[in-house]
């Protein structure tokens, strides 16, 4: 591959060059945009070990409540119970000590409660204030994995053969001979592509659903394939960083590309920013949203030097502040990315020795945080744009891809560091922003209720 061009570039020329797009299955399904996020993360984390969340230890109320869940889901494939919109929820920020889905809210605000079945695909465990306000319209939406064993166990969904595989895995591991393909691991995605297919076409078709509304979370090519065969409108929540580098959204100019992909009718973004420089084949509707764009009310004496993790480079931003934390008077907190809960005491212990840093999880959201902050510190993240937007100067750590984040290298008050030395010596320079731009504009319920009631 060539050394001059961004990881993402070279991705988007290899699929064009090797029409994967134009890949089917037996049953005529183009399978490349199920794989495509799956083969870029293999790419792009190729030498890091991503740990995943501890399975919880196996008891009696850990199974009784599953299958509480799969009477409940079986409910909803044969009820006929109407409504008008269908929301996939992931309810994972907090407000009042419950949880909530930020990006759905505002949107949720101003429809009819009655109208909207809202299915959760987080895990049930939480308090949610979903589940309090809709009662009977709120179920918890089990992981694809148990629908995958069911559906297998008694043959109801056929998915063909999977001997094309082999020819795909030899063209990917030939363009990228350093990541281990599991042919495996790509089963498991195409079936459970078809699953989710076949349950919400049931779903949908079911309770006489007029439009659905998610946020990617891995799951939405069969959801979205599924409406499209009911010719149901389908909207997706904008949840984070939009580039080129992220291949949700980034695709390559192809021909009839629409027809190979599994998109949203429209995808509901915070600004007019996010699309630019890159392919994104469906439509926008800019909508905002008040909770990410909510202005931030800097606190007196704000000295909080906010490091902002996840799983792929944790361990690197971790070590960067065990370099410098010694020569660092400020409080320091180290946010952990919900994919690193998990992982809270590790890091507790590593910082055992550093009386002025803090270990959190969800204690206080990313908003509180910058409210307190002089400087944040991240690899790539979203916290960027929302830090920049509070004012707030930011560090970017060069390593892993944080190349990502090249559209806000030229940007005041971002400054790129190799290490410790290049950290401390940011820390004496650093000054709140004068000129803030805008990555988040406040949610217009105007534009929405145009689209949505009419």
């Amino acid at each position: 591959m060539n050394s001059n061009k961004y990881l993402w570039d070279e991705f988007l020329e290899f699929e064009t060059k090797n029409s994967l797009f134009d890949i089917k299955d037996e049953n005529g399904i183009y399978i490349w945009d199920i794989l495509r996020y799956h083969i870029w993360g293999k790419i792009v984390y190729a030498n890091i070990d991503i740990k995943g969340e501890k399975l919880n230890r196996l008891s009696m109320s850990w199974i009784t409540s599953k299958i509480v869940h799969i009477f409940d889901n079986l409910w909803l494939l044969f009820s006929r119970k109407k409504y008008i919109n269908l929301f996939l929820l992931f309810s994972r920020s907090i407000f009042n000590d419950e949880y909530f889905d930020q990006n759905a809210y505002d949107v949720l605000q101003i429809l009819k409660e009655e109208d909207s079945l809202l299915l959760e695909l987080n895990r049930p465990i939480y308090s949610n204030q979903y589940k309090k306000r809709y009662k009977k319209n709120y179920h918890f939406f089990l992981n694809t994995m148990i629908f995958i064993y069911i559906f297998s166990a008694f043959h109801i969904i056929k998915t063909g053969r999977f001997d094309y595989l082999d020819a795909l895995c030899l063209v990917i591991k030939k363009g990228y001979p350093q990541i281990k393909i599991n042919k495996d691991n790509l089963i498991v995605l195409i079936k459970g592509y078809y699953v989710n297919k076949y349950l919400y076409e049931k779903i949908l078709k079911r309770h006489c659903i007029k439009k659905v509304f998610y946020i990617n979370t891995g799951v939405e090519k069969g959801i979205v394939s599924a409406a499209k065969n009911c010719h149901i409108p389908v909207y997706e929540f904008q949840h984070g960083v939009i580039d080129r580098g992220h291949m949700y959204y980034s695709y390559p100019l192809v021909k009839d590309l629409w027809d190979k992909v599994y998109l949203p009718t429209k995808l509901l973004t915070f600004s007019r920013y996010w699309l630019k420089g890159i392919y994104y084949p469906s439509r926008e509707l800019v909508i905002g949203n008040n909770y990410i764009s909510k202005k931030i009310v800097k606190e007196i004496n704000c000295d909080i030097i906010l490091f902002v993790s996840a799983n792929v480079f944790g361990d690197k931003l971790a070590y960067l502040l065990n370099q410098a934390a010694n020569k660092i008077k400020s409080n320091i907190i180290f946010k952990l990315h919900s994919n690193e809960y998990d992982q809270v005491d590790f890091y507790k212990t590593l910082f055992l020795g550093n009386k002025n840093i803090r270990v959190i999880t969800n204690e206080c959201s990313i908003n509180e945080l910058l409210a307190k902050a002089r400087l944040m510190v991240t690899v790539f993240s979203t916290a960027v744009y929302e830090a920049l937007q509070a004012s707030v100067p930011v560090c970017i750590f060069k390593v892993e891809t944080y190349e990502i984040m090249n559209p806000v290298f030229e940007l005041d008050g971002v400054f790129l560091i190799n290490g410790a030395c290049d950290f401390l010596n940011v820390i004496d320079q650093i000054k709140p922003l004068e000129n803030s731009p805008v990555f988040f504009e406040s949610f217009n319920p105007d534009v929405v209720r145009k689209e949505l009631i009419g």
